[in-house]
């Protein structure tokens, strides 16, 4: 029972906690970005790559957290690389 009831927690956090959290910040970020594109071409980059790297680690840390809190394994390399994929889509919309 205890086997079914990680499996369950598993398939919780990865499809709604994670996707979630990324899809409630998302309007946050576009809105940024869409403010720091009035800024001179090399100001905006700077200021585009330290705010995706702010929020990255925000939620990286938030994420962590929440493996901690469920008792679930957590990859912390592959949580970065795809927040930085997922950050890098909403730059490009």
């Amino acid at each position: 029972m205890n086997t079914r009831k990680n499996t369950s927690k598993k398939e919780l956090f990865s499809n709604n906690i994670e996707s979630g959290f990324l899809e409630i910040i998302k309007p946050q970020v576009a809105n940024m970005f869409k403010k720091l594109s009035k800024m001179s071409p090399d100001l905006e980059k700077e200021w585009k790559d330290l705010f995706a790297k702010n929020v990255i680690l925000y939620i990286d840390g938030f994420l962590d957290e929440m493996s901690e809190e469920l008792e679930i394994p957590y990859n912390k390399d592959i949580r970065i690389e795809k927040l930085k994929n997922y950050i890098e889509n909403i730059e490009n919309k």
